[in-house]
């Protein structure tokens, strides 16, 4: 797949590999840049699709809501949990499973929690009972190797440090807190123009690593009101 070009092109494979990420990141970008939501799924084959989850009540899937996309983040995954065939692959429907919804924040928000918990009370989203807010740490020597491990080719700009840093922290925290998830739903990283493409696939990469995932983002206009009007 895809990763595994960009794995290659990382590690210091072909040029075709290097051509293929830079391609596949300026589709995202123009579909943002026409108004589009964009999805990318990752280690979906890790999910058992043809039978019903085991008993496991500690499973979860976990909703990381990054940035305010005009609610696609959330509005997927609950669209997700009223499906009966994917109740019974989740174990939703058998308390099985439950949902959660992660926020990050640089330091502990309550104003941010506050907005969220009225926001999904309008929307009649029943995710109340677990809403959880992670705060942002230092950057660890442990979190840069893990990211030379992914692009050992790539010069990070001055200017692209700061983002660099804040999406290997996000990684971090997501890797921890959501290790046995079930699933996971992250808000899918904007691709800022002058960003070079690896560096870009190095936060997809470690965002969604060992994990079935699913990365998205909608254009910022309010899906939650069209939805649920």
């Amino acid at each position: 797949g895809l990763f595994n070009v960009y794995n290659d092109s990382a590690r210091g494979g072909s040029g075709a590999g290097s051509s293929t990420v830079e391609d596949y990141v300026g589709m995202i970008y123009d579909g943002f840049k026409i108004g589009l939501g964009v999805m990318v799924a990752r280690n979906l084959d890790k999910i058992n699709w043809t039978q019903g989850p085991q008993p496991d009540s500690t499973k979860t899937v976990d909703v990381w809501w990054l940035v305010d996309d005009g609610g696609l983040c959330a509005l997927i995954p609950y669209i997700l949990s009223l499906n009966p065939w994917w109740q019974q692959r989740t174990g939703i429907s058998n308390k099985l499973t439950h949902v959660r919804l992660m926020l990050v924040a640089e330091k502990e928000d309550a104003k941010q929690i506050a907005t969220i918990t009225s926001m999904l009370k309008m929307f009649r989203i029943p995710w109340l009972d677990d809403i959880k807010q992670c705060t942002l740490g230092e950057t660890t020597g442990e979190m840069l190797e893990n990211y030379k491990t992914y692009s050992k080719r790539d010069k990070v700009k001055k200017e692209a440090q700061e983002k660099n840093e804040h999406w290997l922290k996000v990684a971090s925290i997501i890797k921890q807190e959501s290790k046995d998830a079930a699933l996971v739903f992250i808000t899918l990283p904007y691709p800022v123009p002058g960003i070079d493409p690896s560096l870009y696939m190095s936060w997809l990469d470690s965002l969604s690593e060992d994990r079935p995932t699913v990365m998205l983002r909608g254009n910022n206009e309010n899906v939650l009101t069209f939805y649920l009007e």
